[in-house]
This record gives structure tokens, C-alpha cells and sequence, in this order.
């Protein structure tokens, strides 16, 4: 049940193990604690090369003494993650460990993702056949299934992106304009368009028809004109000074 997954879910970091102490560490707790099922993330850890075929076949023959209530005291689920092969055209697991494993699995299941969308196929199943089922994350990381819509997730999810895009885009334009501006500003708001031009360059890192379209778009809207190649900040372009004096007369 949801509501004590926490009470019944133990996690265990090995990072900080050497290949050895991970393996003595996770056959102590199977054997101590006997749990239903056990998630082994990742198997690769376990061994030093996974196309060695002795060490790849020994682990392997080893976890599934473990998984046995002859070993253990009771039957023990044992979920290994591998990952697959980074060439496109060869989505089995990776190297001898690999092979083996996929030899000695009762089911195997391969997760895939598209623009958020977690997909898990049962690619091979010595029992029956699990349906593929898909979920994604909230904004609030919380798990949503995703079986029935995917397509209609699917969607969702690329528009969100593509907005998310569009804003950060914004920003980036916002904020060179802002630095645009704060250049004349510091040049007692006039300065010549060739100089403008050299520092941002420089300090946005931008090319000559990027510059431009910058310029450009603040003369567009009305931040900035140019009169005779010199750059103002509008409203500020010609400024006039009226000095009054009071004193006694």
C-alpha cells in the first residue's frame, strides 16, 4: 500500500564500497533482513569487467543462489539494472553480464524515454507477458501514470518545453537588452554606435549580425535612437540643463 511504502523500503548507498565490500554487503542484508524483493542499481558495479565470462557467470550464478530459500531462508525477487548497448541498432544489454543475465532472467524489461515519457516493455518473459506500461513526473516530481495517454502526455510535455524555451529565450533578450541600455547609461547615455558595438561583442560574447539585431530591436522598440551614429537612451537625447540661483539680492 502507498501509504506505508516508506515503512516497508529500505534503501542501501554503496557508492562509497569498493566492488568487493558491495557484494558482501549486499549478500549480508538479503540473508539478515530476507526481503521480497531486492533492486540492484546497477549490476555493473559488482564486477570489474562486464565482458568477462567467468567473473559475469559466477556473479550471476551467485545472485541466484541468493534469490533461493535453500540460501536466504526464502524465495528472494532479485531486479538487476543494466544498461543497454549505446549503439541505436543494438538495444541488448551490455557485454557478457549482459548475455548472461538475460540468459538466466525470468523476465527482462527494457525503459525507454521520450520527451518525458518513461515507457517499460517486457521484452522477454518466462511466465506470462507483462503489458508495457508508461509514466512521467509532475512539477512536483511526483510519479503520474502515463499508460492510458501517452500521446496526449507526449504532447503535453513538448509544448511545456517549447515554452519553457521561449521564456528562457525572453530572458536572455531581456537581459541583453537591460546590459545595452546600462552601456550608454555608463557613457553618459551617448555613445558612439561603433564603440557600442566593440563592447558588447566583447562582453556578450555575440557575433557582428547578432550585435545588430540587438541594436536594432531596442531601436525597434524605442529604448534606444541613433542620431548621426551616436546612441541614446530615449527621452535623454539632447538633454537640456536649466540652472536656477536663489540667493539674497
Amino acid at each position: 500500500p502507498i501509504e506505508d511504502i516508506y515503512d516497508r523500503l529500505e534503501i542501501y548507498s554503496l557508492r562509497s564500497q569498493t566492488m568487493q565490500e558491495k557484494r558482501d554487503t549486499i549478500e549480508h542484508v538479503i540473508k539478515v533482513k530476507q526481503p521480497d524483493i531486492v533492486f540492484i542499481d546497477g549490476i555493473v558495479d559488482l564486477l570489474a569487467d562486464f565482458n568477462d565470462v567467468k567473473a559475469s557467470q559466477e556473479l550471476i550464478e551467485r545472485l541466484m543462489q541468493l534469490s533461493t530459500k535453500e540460501v536466504v531462508g526464502k524465495d528472494v525477487a532479485i531486479v538487476c539494472v543494466l544498461h543497454t548497448n549505446k549503439n541505436s541498432e543494438d538495444n541488448n544489454m551490455r557485454g557478457h553480464l549482459g548475455t548472461m543475465l538475460q540468459q538466466k532472467a525470468a523476465s527482462t524489461f527494457m525503459v525507454t524515454k521520450s520527451n518525458g515519457i518513461f515507457t517499460v516493455t517486457n521484452t522477454e518473459s518466462r511466465c506470462g507477458e507483462v503489458p508495457s506500461w508508461s509514466f512521467c513526473y509532475d512539477d512536483d516530481d511526483n510519479i503520474v501514470d502515463a499508460t492510458a495517454n501517452v500521446a496526449e502526455l507526449q504532447a503535453l510535455q513538448k509544448q511545456k518545453k517549447q515554452e519553457e524555451k521561449q521564456k528562457k529565450s525572453e530572458a536572455t533578450k531581456q537581459q541583453r537588452s537591460d546590459k545595452l541600455l546600462q552601456i550608454v547609461r555608463e557613457h553618459g547615455n551617448s555613445i558612439k554606435r561603433s564603440v557600442l558595438h566593440e563592447e558588447l561583442k566583447n562582453l556578450l560574447k555575440l557575433g557582428r549580425s547578432s550585435v545588430d539585431n540587438l541594436i536594432n530591436k531596442c531601436v525597434k522598440e524605442q529604448r534606444i535612437q541613433i542620431t548621426n551614429e551616436m546612441v541614446m537612451v530615449s527621452g535623454m537625447a539632447n538633454p537640456t540643463t536649466t540652472s536656477t540661483l536663489f540667493g539674497n539680492c
